[in-house]
Formats: structure tokens, C-alpha cells, sequence
């Protein structure tokens, strides 16, 4: 993971409009050093990341956007891969294997049945 110097951080800065607000700087920010680790020549990499965060801009400008943290993406990929795993009577091995009580995994496997048969089902008329 890249550590951004005063100086990179300045190649950035010249290039993006001073009326950004702090929190566009901190996108343009994270954008640039993910360029940067992938080995992108800075100059280039604080040109795309100014050009990407105007984009943004343009396309989302106005409405508030919710960036969900990486673990709850991971939790709901486990949580797949659980419920694909399970068998009926396998409650016990899935906790095991997954580090959780086996309450807890009854809990997944019953939330994902339901959405599924929720989505099945769609919407039934009252």
C-alpha cells in the first residue's frame, strides 16, 4: 500500500479545482494512491484520478452516495458461500468451519431462505 508523500500529494492537488470539497479531495486522494499501487507513474495517475473525481462529479454531483465498508461485502460473500454449503443437517460443520456459533449460522441460513422465497414469491396481493 502506497504512502502518500507531501510531494505526490501535491501533483494531485494542482490538478484538481480549489472549490472541491473535503470529502471529493479524500476520493481523489484514495483514487490516487490505488493508482499508484498499481504502478501507475504519478504524473499520470494524479491526471486520472482528477479526471475520474470530476466524472464523478458530473454524473453524481447532488445526491448523497453510501459507500459500504469492504468487511460487510466480505460478510455477505461468506454468508453466499455458507448457505451454498449447506446441506439440511450441516449446521455444526459450517460453524466450525466458519468460526461462528452454530445459533449464528442457523440465523444466516434462515434469513437467506427467506429472502430468496421472498423473491420467488414477489409481492402477494392482500
Amino acid at each position: 500500500m502506497t504512502t502518500l508523500t507531501v510531494e505526490s500529494a501535491r501533483l494531485l492537488d494542482d490538478r484538481l479545482p480549489p472549490e472541491l470539497t473535503p470529502d471529493m479531495r479524500e476520493v481523489a486522494l484514495t483514487l490516487f494512491a490505488a493508482l499508484l499501487d498499481g504502478g501507475a507513474p504519478a504524473a499520470g495517475a494524479a491526471q486520472l484520478a482528477a479526471e475520474q473525481v470530476q466524472r464523478l462529479s458530473d454524473e453524481l454531483g447532488g445526491s448523497a452516495v453510501y459507500i459500504p465498508r469492504g468487511l460487510m461485502v466480505r460478510l455477505g460473500a461468506r454468508d453466499r458461500e455458507m448457505v451454498a454449503r449447506f446441506t439440511g443437517r450441516n449446521y455444526r460443520e459450517l460453524a466450525r468451519d466458519y468460526g461462528l456459533t452454530e445459533m449464528r449460522v442457523r440465523r444466516i441460513i434462515s434469513s437467506a431462505y427467506a429472502e430468496r422465497i421472498a423473491k420467488v414469491q414477489g409481492k402477494l396481493p392482500l
